[in-house]
């Protein structure tokens, strides 16, 4: 608490006059204002009186909410008071700028005016009314007055400042008193009461506040600061007149006097608020000072003496503040009263206008956005300056990059340089300057637009600036709004593209947009056709909307919605055009139709379902059986939407082989016909085995490449011999090298002519296929599959003109002989060469068909070249007699030659160089015939000397399609009824047809020589005639080569398809993820077959040998080539998105960190490398890794912990990973304690102890800080406790702790003092009568004692003094015969006093009565004293039971006896019955009282009661267990812990036992009882029963128990399931108790099996339970029987099994591959088929697959054995190879796919 040293020294009056005429600063006044206020109200402005000054009704209101000023708006008039004051302040000064302004005479009289009011101000003093009350006591040596310890007063007195005032001193020797005139100051002047050591200036502050707001005519401020003032005078100036005061009794000045002035307040209520008068109608309390000294102050007045003061109590009185300080002093002071002159209120009122014409002052401090400076200028105290033309908003929004101009201008000054700056913001209030733009002119470039009501705006201002007067003054122009106008301009170069598409194609709708600013951003809209609203599509957020395929559903009108922002303006956005896109319905099947593999002979039906939503539909059945897909049919219109359709395969051949589906043709308008096409179902005709022929094989059985046979005709022989036949597949070599197969010419014609035939000799159901690579020495493709050789390039010749014996063969190759024709036979893909029929005479087959001769059969020859072949007569490349009917597709006749050579005994000569037919047909289809002749012999027929091609004779009816016939001698000619039928064929002469031409077919194409060698003569030349010309109804199928056919949109004719182009090859992109792998695993799935141009089929497929790495990521390619049947290769570079995602590996390093001084510590980028130290990454290096962590921070609230932060390292692809890293936090800085150190003050408490609580300390303690936290609980002093005996000072060291366990140490103070007066007990008013003795001291002290907590018994000390009525002391004894005066009592005052040994002084006063009376009588009734027994109820009949006689009255009174019953019966004890009447004449006397003595006795028993019976049993050896007991008394309640046990018993020692009892009641009254103990051996069992599993097949067992122990055993008893079997005399102990356990006769399932034993106590004991299990072992009832399957049967292999212990278990096993391990089978998904029911007794095929063949074996097993069964047999159903094309690898995938639109494509 601070003390303040009043100097007040005793001074004149001071007048108002005599001030210096000088401007006051009032910034610096209101700067210092609040120090000032708080030195003379002792801090009490700030903390409370500041919250005072408030006026709600005073206009302007005002409101004090902070204690300082500078910046205030005190009086809320929007201006603060000190910017106000600094304004008439500027006009005080009167300087050269404000004079020019504002007119010296108006300055002057201002000027004048403020000092005026000055010097009236302080004229003004006040008054207040005084008191020192007689609570003060002094001793004194001064004046003559010598006192010691006397009472001191002053009578309430009214003080006036600045005049003599005469004041009345009153002493206890000296009650009149003496008077004393002082001379109290004024409160104006430097020695003033305003003024003091402690506020210097504070009067003078006061002073000219109030003068210049008076003079400004601010009565609201003048309001203000009478309550600012009022408030710091009754807090603080009055308190201190007190001092003042009692230091001028000797006209003399207290110096550095130590009395505290500070006052005691309640803030509440202590003035009326209502309004300025502060509580006119409100009542003012008083302002009391009250102190105590000790030890006393001392005041030392020189040679006049002295004076010490112990105690002072004063007062200023509330009614007088408000009458002399309020009324008649601070509310003298108003605007235009009392001599204060103010003829300015119009223009410095915040409303009005200092400078006519311009702004308001409010206005202009508004306006000066809280700069004084500029409030000085827009208020118009400074130059006259200002802006002459105002810049101009646009007429309309301006659109975004436009420019907008404006001008400004500024005029005035003193005529220095005019400098401007423009300022733009987005708002009024967030403009800055515009760099550059310092013109007068300003045009800028407009940045913002609005959009659809979001209006958006920049605002604009100038600034114009001139130096004036030393300083700058400026204006600022008129703010420009310029609201943006039309963002820029969305503008589209392409606009998306609709149209009308089948369902499947792809297409996509492309914007191409652009704008001058922003970024575009796009989003796809539909229209909703039922709102015709537009609907985002998720996602669909490019330029492009792609529709990979198209699909019904994609049908609608499609918009894409371009947006665009440019910084923070709206978002907008433009609309592209719409697009409609009409997708036809997609034609959908249900169901498809399913292949099978059959046998010949058997049937198969293919069943299909097509539907489409609208059009009518039509259908056509298609088969490729390896040469495309070829139609059966024409289309067959169903007029319907749906249909199913069914194709029989009946009876099937090798012929039926191939791959079907259904073509389906929807005609629907807008979209015309459109075709899809079911899925394929593979059909494969197995016609038997499969031989293979290859030269570099062993030659040895022809059942694989590497066994193959070397010729031919051994395979087909082979083949033969097979039930239903097969093929045989031929070993070629390359182009230009291929195999020439030189056969032997065993086989005989049977004519009798010894003749053999050709070199190769087909055979019914054989089909003898060339084209594969083969075996070729181990090195070859050993193709698995007749679609994947490739005739370009691997040729077999077989060649006549080599075979074995030295002599051409008269047939390279023959079907049929004499004895009948050659059925389902095939020639494919050979070269045919040499043949030579060079017979003669009338055997006919000897000079017919060089190349090939067909007797009556019907050969299917496809894919051969007919090459060099000569006949004597007919049919130099073929002749075909007999009725046969050759099918040829795709073959060439090349360079063979028929003689026509008369032979004898034949009529005429023939012809035929290609192809001779007499009574035979042929077909031809894609054939080309050149360079083939007939000789013209002398003399010979003309029949057949123009078919050098063909020649027919009496032959069936014959087609020639798409047949190139050139170059050859004759084109042909025949004899009969029938000639061929020429459709779509290049032919040497005209032939009736359709599409037929004559035009040369240019064949041998260059490009062709380095591909397929002398194949290139027979392939036509880019542009020739033949090529696009042959039958445009034909797709499907595939050429000589294995080009597909057409290229183009219609075939070309002959043999040969034109292709002119490699390869063009697309593909995917692709993605790898190096930790993953880093090989492409499926290189050909990377191949776009869809996007790829093939003009042939695919032979080969290659791809890099590439490893991927690091040095991949992110992008790298891979190169795929593929090289087509012709050899030709084309490559692409895939894209590969090269990434990896293995994660860092994360190595963690602690680290221990010490808080610093703000209880904090942030990693540091040093501290995070520490941190993850030898992380590392497979890619990225570590300096590159990417480091976080978290947390980052720590503080106190980690201190002294092990945090765990979670490091996490990011590699440069974003892969990351975490670790934990322990960082150890450390606080170990100490807390400051606080300087000077702190004293506490400790009381004892009422029993003369204390100690320091915790509170305590932590004051103690108030102030200590830390960069964390105290540990405010912790806080330890040396000495926290004290008694009487250590009251005093004691410094004491302290110890602070943070909470972290740091200390700090300091001394501090603690005063124990002893607060507590002595304790009078016993004091109560007394009385005594006339009638009796004298009143003696013994008596006034009877009962009374006096205790002190420290000082301990004072009653030796206890003071009693009494006083008469008129306060005179009276003697002990006090006399009875006190003159009563004829009254009847007469008080006396009796007061009673005790002072301990610190001098808490107690005092008491009480009365003592004398009264003229006597006192009634009370006489007890019956027994006294009563005795009554307890626990039974107690009565005390009032009628009789006592009676009064009242003396007075000679009457009596029992009527008013009153009876107090204070008996407790249920504890014994001697209890008071308490009778009491009152004086009748004197009822406020205590009573007369009597008292009966009942004495409560207990005469009965109390209970005991034993737990647990008797007797009990005890364990020898173990401690003896009390079962407890329980004793209850009817008056003492429960007795348990007063029973008392007695007895022997040796718990060691088996016998009997008794135990004694005993309890007694407090009364005496005792209660006993016995228990016996029986010590004795309990049963114990050493062996417990076992439990058995048995199968019926097991020995015997025996269940065994062994017991010990046992007292008096009677009996023993085995339990089945808790069923008795028969009690039995027990054994000895130890001896062991058997029960046999036969399995062989033990009922099935499980039982439970104990033993009883009983003793002559009746004690049971019995053995744990033992679980006997029989059952029957495991045996097979049934087992699973062979079974042979079909893929996608469903069947099942079952096991059955009886007996077993517990459940039975289930697994079957599997040997796949016969001869090694079984595997266990499990559930689920195997193959192309599941299992089901692996671990049950039945397995199930569901379905079958021919991978599940192999043997099968299950194991059974219960919990004990187990059981195989087995192995059976599940073998695949019988069938043969297939001959069909069924592949689907490859080439397979192209040609069973019916040829990809891409593979269908020919560049020109």
């Amino acid at each position: 608490m601070k003390r303040i040293t009043l100097l007040f020294l005793i001074a004149c009056m001071c007048c108002g006059g005599g001030y210096a005429q000088t401007v006051p600063d009032f910034q610096n006044i209101l700067n210092n204002l609040q120090t000032k206020l708080d030195a003379v109200s002792y801090g009490k402005w700030s903390t409370t009186a500041y919250s005072f000054v408030k006026m709600p009704g005073a206009v302007p209101p005002f409101n004090q909410s902070s204690p300082d000023f500078p910046g205030k708006d005190h009086i809320q008039n929007t201006i603060p008071d000190d910017a106000h004051l600094a304004l008439f302040q500027k006009v005080l000064e009167g300087d050269a700028c404000t004079r020019e302004l504002l007119g010296s005479a108006f300055v002057d009289a201002v000027r004048s005016q403020f000092f005026a009011n000055q010097a009236l101000v302080t004229t003004r003093e006040t008054y207040f009314r005084f008191e020192v009350h007689d609570w003060t006591k002094i001793r004194a040596n001064v004046a003559g007055i010598n006192v010691n310890d006397s009472k001191f007063w002053i009578p309430a007195t009214t003080i006036w400042t600045g005049q003599k005032n005469e004041l009345s001193l009153r002493f206890d020797l000296l009650p009149s008193g003496i008077s004393q005139k002082v001379d109290i100051p004024s409160l104006w002047g430097s020695k003033g009461l305003l003024n003091s050591d402690a506020s210097p200036g504070l009067g003078d502050d006061i002073r000219d506040l109030f003068a210049a707001y008076l003079t400004m005519g601010q009565q609201g401020m003048v309001d203000y600061m009478q309550a600012v003032v009022f408030e710091t005078f009754s807090k603080g100036v009055l308190p201190s007149i007190t001092e003042l005061i009692l230091s001028l009794v000797k006209k003399k000045a207290l110096i550095d006097g130590d009395m505290d002035a500070e006052v005691a307040w309640d803030p509440s209520g202590l003035f009326d608020k209502n309004d300025k008068a502060y509580g006119s109608t409100g009542v003012f309390p008083d302002i009391v000072i009250q102190e105590e000294y000790n030890p006393w102050l001392h005041i030392s007045f020189g040679s006049d003496g002295w004076v010490e003061i112990k105690r002072l109590k004063a007062s200023v009185k509330g009614d007088s503040v408000k009458t002399g300080i309020l009324q008649y002093w601070l509310n003298w002071y108003t605007v235009g009263a009392n001599g204060f002159g103010s003829g300015y209120a119009n223009r410095f009122a915040h409303t009005s206008v200092l400078r006519t014409g311009g702004m308001t002052n409010q206005a202009a401090w508004q306006a000066a956005n809280g700069s004084r400076s500029q409030f000085f200028v827009n208020a118009g105290v400074g130059i006259n300056f200002g802006i002459t033309q105002q810049p101009q908003p646009p007429s309309a929004p301006v659109a975004y990059g436009a420019q907008h101009a404006m001008t400004v201008l500024a005029a005035g000054g003193t005529g220095n340089p005019i400098t401007y700056q423009w300022y733009a913001g987005p708002d009024a209030s967030s403009m800055t300057a515009v760099p550059g733009a310092v013109q007068t002119s300003f045009s800028p470039v407009v940045d913002c637009y609005s959009w659809q009501g979001d209006i958006r705006r920049r605002y604009y201002r100038a600034v114009a600036k001139t130096a004036a007067c030393g300083d700058f003054v400026s204006d600022s122009s008129n703010i420009v709004v310029v609201e943006g106008g039309t963002p820029p301009t969305i503008s589209f170069s392409q606009q998306p593209l609709g149209g009308v598409f089948l369902p499947d194609k792809s297409h996509t709708l492309a914007v191409s947009a652009s704008v001058a600013a922003g970024a575009l951003q796009y989003q796809w809209q539909k229209q909703d056709p039922a709102t015709s609203l537009w609907d985002d599509l998720p996602g669909k957020t490019s330029a492009n909307l792609a529709f990979t395929p198209l699909r019904a559903p994609d049908s609608g009108t499609y918009r894409c919605k371009v947006s665009n922002q440019v910084g923070t303006n709206p978002v907008y956005w433009a609309f592209s055009t719409p697009a409609t896109l009409t997708v036809a319905p997609a034609i959908s099947f249900d169901p498809n139709p399913t292949g099978a593999d059959l046998e010949i002979g058997q049937s198969h039906t293919l069943s299909v379902g097509a539907s489409v939503a609208a059009g009518e539909l039509e259908y056509r059945w298609y088969r490729n059986s390896g040469q495309g897909f070829q139609a059966l049919g024409d289309w067959v219109n169903t007029g319907s939407i749906s249909f199913s359709i069914q194709l029989e395969l009946d009876n099937v051949t090798i012929a039926h082989s191939g791959v079907y589906r259904l073509a389906v043709r929807n005609t629907l308008d807008p979209f015309g016909a459109y075709t899809a096409n079911s899925a394929a179902a593979v059909v494969n005709v197995s016609s038997g085995a499969i031989f293979y022929v290859d030269p570099t094989a062993d030659n040895s059985d022809g059942m694989s490449w590497a066994t193959a046979f070397h010729h031919i005709q051994d395979a087909i022989d082979a083949v033969a011999l097979e039930t239903n036949g097969g093929e045989v597949w031929i070993a070629g070599g390359p182009v230009n090298e291929p195999i020439f197969y030189d056969e032997a010419r065993t086989a005989s014609w049977d004519d009798g002519s010894g003749a053999v035939t050709g070199s190769l000799v087909m055979r019914t159901n054989v089909g003898v296929f060339g084209g594969f690579e083969g075996y070729r020495g181990g090195t070859g493709a050993q193709e698995a599959r007749r679609n994947l050789r490739n005739r370009a390039q691997n040729w077999a010749v077989i060649d006549g003109s080599r075979a074995r014996g030295g002599r051409a063969a008269w047939h390279v190759v023959v079907f049929g002989d004499k004895d009948g024709p050659t059925y389902n036979a095939v020639l494919d893909g050979v070269i045919i060469s040499g043949g030579n029929a060079s017979g003669s005479g009338q055997i006919q087959h000897t000079h017919a068909g060089g190349g090939i001769y067909n007797f009556g059969s019907a050969p299917a020859i496809n894919n051969c070249l007919i090459l060099n072949n000569i006949a004597n007569r007919n049919g130099g490349g073929m002749a075909n007699v007999a009725g046969g009917a050759a099918m040829l597709t795709n073959c060439v006749f090349a360079n063979n030659t028929a003689r026509r050579i008369a032979v004898l005994g034949m009529d005429s000569n023939r012809g035929g160089g290609a192809i001779f037919a007499e009574g035979a047909a042929f077909d031809l289809n894609f054939v080309t015939l050149v360079q083939n002749g007939v000789v013209t012999q002398t003399g010979s027929a003309a029949a057949g000397q123009g078919s050098g091609g063909l020649y027919y004779l009496n032959a069936d009816e014959m087609g020639v399609n798409n047949t190139i016939v050139s170059g050859n001698t004759g084109g042909g000619s025949g004899q009969g009824t029938h000639k061929p039928q020429y459709t779509y064929s290049a032919l040497q002469s005209v032939q009736t047809g359709d599409g037929n031409i004559t035009a040369n077919p240019s064949l041998y194409n260059a490009d062709y020589r380095d591909l397929v060698g002398m194949l290139a003569y027979f392939v036509p030349q880019a542009g020739a005639a033949v090529v696009n010309s042959g039958d445009p109804l034909i797709s499907g199928g595939d050429d000589f080569l294995g080009v597909l056919r057409p290229l183009e949109n219609i075939v070309d004719m002959g043999a040969f398809e034109l292709s002119t182009d490699a390869p063009v090859l697309s593909s995917f992109d692709t993605s790898i993820d190096i930790a993953q792998t880093t090989t492409i695993a499926d290189p050909f799935a990377l191949l776009d077959l869809d996007n790829s141009v093939f003009e042939a089929p695919m032979w080969k497929f290659s791809y890099e040998d590439k490893v991927f790495g690091c040095s991949d990521i992110p992008e790298s390619t891979f190169t795929l080539t593929v090289q087509d049947i012709l050899g030709r290769t084309g490559s692409t570079a895939a894209a590969v998105h090269v990434t990896e995602s293995e994660d860092p590996v994360v190595v963690c390093s602690n680290m221990t960190v010490d808080l610093d001084s703000n209880g904090e510590y942030l990693l540091t980028a040093a501290d995070i490398l520490l941190l993850s130290a030898g992380s590392t990454d497979n890619c990225t290096l570590p300096e590159n890794l990417t480091v976080t962590v978290s947390p980052v921070g720590f503080d106190c609230d980690d201190a002294g912990k092990d945090v765990n932060v979670t490091v996490t390292v990011t590699d440069e692809m974003g892969n990351d990973d975490y670790g934990v890293a322990v960082v150890t936090v450390n606080d170990k800085i100490a807390p400051v304690l606080p300087s000077p150190a702190n004293t506490i003050e400790l009381s004892l408490n009422a029993s003369g102890y204390a100690s320091l609580s915790l509170t305590d300390m932590q004051d103690l303690a108030a102030g200590a800080t830390d960069n964390c936290a105290i540990d405010w609980i912790g806080i330890e002093v040396e000495k926290t406790e004290f008694d009487c005996s250590e009251i005093g000072t004691h410094n004491l060291l302290m110890t602070v702790y943070d909470v972290n366990g740091n200390s700090g140490t300091d001394t501090v103070a603690v005063v124990v003092k002893d607060i507590f007066a002595p304790e009078l007990n016993g004091t109560r008013d007394r009385f005594f009568i006339s009638a009796g003795a004298d009143f003696t001291f013994a008596q006034a002290l009877d009962g009374v004692t006096a205790e002190d907590i420290c000082s301990g018994d004072l009653t030796s000390a206890v003071l009693v003094e009494v006083f008469d009525a008129a306060n005179n002391p009276v003697a002990f004894p006090v006399p009875a015969d006190w003159e009563l005066q004829g009254a009847d009592t007469y008080n006396f005052r009796m007061v009673y006093s005790v002072q301990d040994g610190s001098g808490n002084l107690t005092q008491e006063e009480v009365s003592l009565t004398l009264y003229a009376l006597q006192l009634p009588v009370i006489t007890i009734n019956g027994a006294n004293p009563v005795t009554h027994e307890c626990a039974t109820p107690y009565n005390d009949l009032k009628a009789g039971s006592a009676t009064v006689y009242d003396p007075e009255s000679d009457s009596d009174i029992t009527a008013m006896l009153e009876t107090l019953v204070n008996v407790d019966v249920n504890n014994p004890g001697s209890y008071a019955v308490v009778y009491s009447v009152r004086v009748p004449a004197f009822p406020s006397l205590a009573p007369v009282t009597a008292v009966r003595v009942v004495n409560v006795i207990d005469t009965k028993a109390p209970t005991l009661i034993l737990d647990g019976g008797s007797p009990v049993l005890s364990v020898p050896g173990s401690a003896y267990q009390e079962p407890g007991y329980s004793a209850w008394d009817s008056c003492a309640g429960a007795l348990n812990n007063a029973v008392v046990v007695t007895g022997y018993l040796d718990v060691n020692t088996p016998g009997i036992y008794t135990l004694q009892y005993y309890v007694e009641d407090p009364s005496g009254q005792s209660a006993q009882a016995s228990r016996t103990v029986v010590v004795s051996d309990p049963v114990t069992f050493t062996s417990q029963p076992g439990s058995f599993r048995l199968y019926t097949t097991a020995a015997p067992v025996d269940l065994e128990v062994v017991y010990q122990g046992g007292f008096n055993l009677t009996s023993m008893e085995w339990f089945i399931d808790n069923v008795g079997q028969g009690a039995q005399t027990p054994p000895p102990a130890g001896t062991a108790v058997k029960l046999p356990i036969n399995p062989a006769v033990h009922p099935l399932g499980t039982y439970g099996y104990r033993l009883e034993i009983k003793d002559s106590d009746a004690f049971v004991y019995s053995t744990e339970l033992a679980i006997v299990e029989v059952g029957k072992p495991l045996r097979k009832e049934f087992g699973p029987s062979n079974l042979e399957l079909s893929e996608g049967d469903t069947a099942r292999l079952r096991v059955g099994i009886s007996g077993g212990l517990g459940g039975l278990h289930y697994s079957w096993y599997a040997n796949y591959d016969n001869g090694k391990s079984f595997i266990l089978v499990e559930d689920g998904a195997f193959d192309e088929g599941a299992y089901e029911g692996a671990t049950t007794n039945t397995l199930r095929f569901a379905p079958y697959t021919e991978a599940m063949a192999g043997q099968y074996q299950v194991e059974v097993s219960d919990d004990f054995t187990s059981l195989t069964v087995g192995p059976v047999t599940v073998a695949n159903a019988s069938k043969l190879p297939a001959a069909g094309g069924a592949g689907l690898i490859l080439l397979a995938l192209i040609t069973a796919a019916g040829g990809a639109a891409a593979l269908r494509k020919r560049s020109h």
